[in-house]
């Protein structure tokens, strides 16, 4: 960052997530064992899936993470689904050291730079999205959650996730320094991005012909096969594919379905574990 502060300031779409973390004894012999543990496993989990450790506190409200998506140079563009998961896994990580979390997640811009002068500053993220991130996650510490993750987060958030994770729309809550109450959501677990829709397909009438085609031979003849559709991003690959399990369903032709992810490219079989669960499930299920 040598000669380059000047230009760090700018406003940036972010997600951000603040964690609170109960369990930690300060006051035990060990204590800065505990909490470097603690900060490791959280930087595990979040850098997992690109994401930015912006602070860690402690102070009189506990001890807080402070994260973001979105920040340079790093941005993706499900970043709010990114974050939505990263904080579930360290939910599920902190489990497994003995301590609990609560974490509230907002979206939206912010401004970011450096604060402070030229002997000491930090890299600052100022804006109504982070007050609001802390007003949910002081919200989450005090609602029950059972089994799910005691995750909630704002409604754009829940909008630029919604398409791949399952959200429960909770009661609207109070939060300091809003004047009407809050959209609340808690995210319920991953879904298929090739769910059926009911919206009619335009064109691709060529490209939907052969996979009619197929989908005849393997019911007529039991022949399966192989089919590869490639297209630059948006071009309506996900809809195609979504139109022929639309077609299967209506011929009552079984469909099991995977998707990769560009977080999880370094995971064995990543895009195939659904479909072989579901597999393993339908045969225990059968006997």
């Amino acid at each position: 960052m040598a000669d380059q502060a000047e230009w760090l300031a700018e406003l940036r779409y972010v997600t951000v997530i603040f964690l609170c973390i109960d369990g930690l004894n300060y006051l035990a012999h060990d204590a800065l064992e505990q909490v470097q543990l603690v900060m490791h496993t959280l930087q595990a989990a979040l850098y997992h899936y690109e994401g930015s450790v912006n602070q860690f506190i402690v102070d009189d409200k506990g001890t807080v993470l402070v994260a973001a998506f979105g920040l340079p140079p790093l941005t993706h563009q499900h970043d709010a689904m990114l974050a939505v998961q990263a904080a579930t896994a360290m939910h599920a990580r902190l489990q497994q050291l003995g301590s609990a979390s609560s974490s509230g997640i907002a979206t939206g811009w912010v401004f970011c730079g450096a604060r402070g002068n030229t002997r000491r500053r930090d890299y600052a993220m100022i804006g109504d999205v982070m007050n609001l991130a802390a007003r949910l996650m002081q919200a989450s510490v005090q609602m029950p959650h059972g089994d799910l993750p005691p995750v909630i987060c704002d409604t754009t958030t829940y909008i630029g996730a919604r398409s791949h994770l399952a959200f429960e729309q909770l009661p609207p809550i109070k939060v300091k320094g809003k004047s009407e109450p809050v959209a609340i959501y808690r995210p319920m677990g991953r879904v298929l991005t090739t769910t059926r829709t009911r919206t009619p397909i335009i064109g691709r009438n060529r490209e939907r012909t052969l996979l009619r085609e197929q989908l005849d031979m393997l019911i007529a003849e039991r022949i399966g096969g192989v089919v590869i559709i490639e297209g630059e991003v948006g071009m309506g690959k996900s809809r195609l594919i979504s139109d022929v399990l639309e077609q299967a369903h209506e011929l009552h032709v079984i469909t099991l379905a995977g998707t990769g992810d560009a977080i999880e490219h370094n995971t064995s079989y990543h895009a195939w574990r659904p479909i072989f669960y579901a597999v393993v499930s339908s045969r225990s299920a059968a006997r």
